[in-house]
């Protein structure tokens, strides 16, 4: 009977998708993703920071190349076939979940031990100290033992599909996944307010507000106007949630450095609790944006509708979004220098390079990479301030070989897709959510394969999506 009911919980519900497979849904992420991309360009074309460019046609002309690439093979990619309808996925969404979940919170304490240096992740110190709790993370991540990181890669296949497979899937899950499943995301936003970094935090609002497109295309198309609206007004609440929640933490710890205190907070001379003057905190957030090539633009548009209190968290913000292609610009002055193979990710080199007795030769290699070379010459510091997606293949295959590269980025794109909706496929969901996390960080860094966690499952999953897409294939056509 316990074996029954176990088998039970690992078999998904005939709930219908996500949404229907209409064109509109079909096209959605690209018109979501993609139009982010294109948005980071334009933000940093009308500031609200000038950036120094060498040559803006250069550098524009090569983005929106690498845009229409992109575009083009998503739009390959998605096309709707006999054979990807016949061809349904050997694997069940409920058991992908339920595995995962398990090995994610069998790992899950000493993790967030080894990251924050507590046996629970202390959310209210994140959320009330974030300065405080963000310079302990730094400092964890130079001291403690990376046994249990290790693990976590070792572990990745299983636990990077926990997100995606639970949000697409979510009405096709047994109880027992769904629970796990949604146990697991809130942990992970926990475990991310914990150190007050927005990585975990963005990605999870990112989601969530991609699959709410989703849902509402599908309401549009069967003309649901009370969800369409439902979908609307939960878009806004994430997307305000995180705007708070970014603005806080970024704050606070500009405000720690300022005050070289606790929270924002600092001690006057009678030894009583004085707040910390908010004008110096503006001052550091504008000058840190600039990051020494960038200046303000006070016609800009951006902040001719922005309050004058929000400014310098916009100017911010507008940093992160579009730094990126100063980086870019710097890469773009420097001589190609190949790094066979060895370029696109650090993860990657590091370990390929120790595993073949070469482990002297990294910082050689680095150094012919184009972070390594605006790095030297620029003093643009490699893993501080970002130069784009495109510099880290393109220190392998040259910036031309990148606008190829971006054909294949969309071609998996948009296939990823095309076999979560009509597929039903839990490891094509999984590849598809992680390339939609490529496609939102081209303007910052190779997100994917930096970090060994990403970057093993990552690999791992498109290899087992592949083999068994193929296999299903035959024996449909058979």
């Amino acid at each position: 009977m316990a074996n029954h009911t176990l088998g039970q919980q690992l078999q998904d519900h005939t709930a219908p998708e996500i949404a229907p497979a209409s064109r509109a849904v079909l096209y959605a992420p690209l018109v979501l993703c993609g139009g982010f991309f294109l948005a980071t360009i334009l933000l940093a074309a009308i500031g609200p920071i000038t950036w120094q460019f060498e040559k803006p046609v250069r550098l524009y002309g090569f983005l929106l190349l690498c845009a229409a690439a992109l575009s083009l093979g998503y739009l390959r990619g998605v096309r709707v076939t006999p054979e990807s309808t016949r061809a349904k996925s050997p694997i069940s969404a409920s058991a992908v979940v339920v595995v995962g979940a398990v090995a994610y919170l069998a790992l899950y304490l000493p993790t967030v031990h080894t990251l924050t240096g507590k046996w629970y992740p202390d959310v209210w110190t994140g959320l009330t100290n974030p300065g405080s709790a963000y310079d302990l993370k730094i400092c964890l991540a130079e001291t403690s033992s990376q046994v249990w990181t290790y693990l976590a890669i070792l572990a990745a296949p299983l636990t990077i599909p926990l997100m995606p497979v639970t949000l697409l899937f979510f009405r096709r899950l047994s109880t027992s996944a769904r629970v796990l499943g949604i146990s697991c995301i809130v942990l992970e936003v926990a475990t991310g307010v914990a150190q007050a970094v927005n990585k975990n935090v963005a990605e999870i609002c990112a989601y969530i507000v991609l699959v709410l497109v989703l849902l509402g295309v599908g309401a549009i198309s069967q003309r649901r106007p009370r969800k369409v609206v439902a979908c609307i007004v939960g878009i806004f609440v994430v997307v305000g949630l995180f705007g708070a929640y970014f603005s806080s933490t970024l704050s606070n710890r500009v405000a720690q450095d300022v005050s070289d205190s606790n929270a924002e907070i600092c001690v006057d001379d009678s030894g009583e609790k004085a707040p910390v003057d908010r004008s110096k905190v503006d001052a550091a957030l504008t000058e840190g944006a600039m990051v020494g090539f960038g200046t303000e633009r006070v016609d800009s548009p951006v902040l001719q509708v922005v309050p004058s209190g929000l400014r310098p968290i916009t100017i911010n913000l507008t940093s992160y979004l579009t730094q990126g292609y100063q980086g870019l610009d710097l890469a773009m002055r420097e001589d190609f220098e190949p790094t066979w193979g060895l370029g696109f990710s650090e993860f990657y080199r590091h370990n390929v390079l120790r595993a073949t007795g070469n482990g002297d030769q990294e910082e050689a290699v680095l150094a012919r990479t184009y972070p390594g070379q605006i790095e030297d010459t620029y003093e643009w510091p490699y893993g501080l301030r970002w130069s784009t997606f495109f510099v880290h293949p393109a220190s392998d295959i040259t910036f031309y070989g990148v606008v190829l590269l971006m054909l294949l980025v969309g071609f998996v794109f948009g296939l990823s897709w095309r076999d979560t909706i009509l597929r039903k496929d839990p490891l094509a969901a999984t590849v598809f959510f992680h390339m939609c996390i490529l496609v939102f960080y081209l303007n910052a860094n190779n997100q994917l394969f930096q970090a060994g966690r990403l970057a093993v499952g990552f690999t791992v999953v498109v290899i087992a999506w592949v083999v068994l897409r193929r296999s299903a294939s035959r024996r449909a056509s058979g």
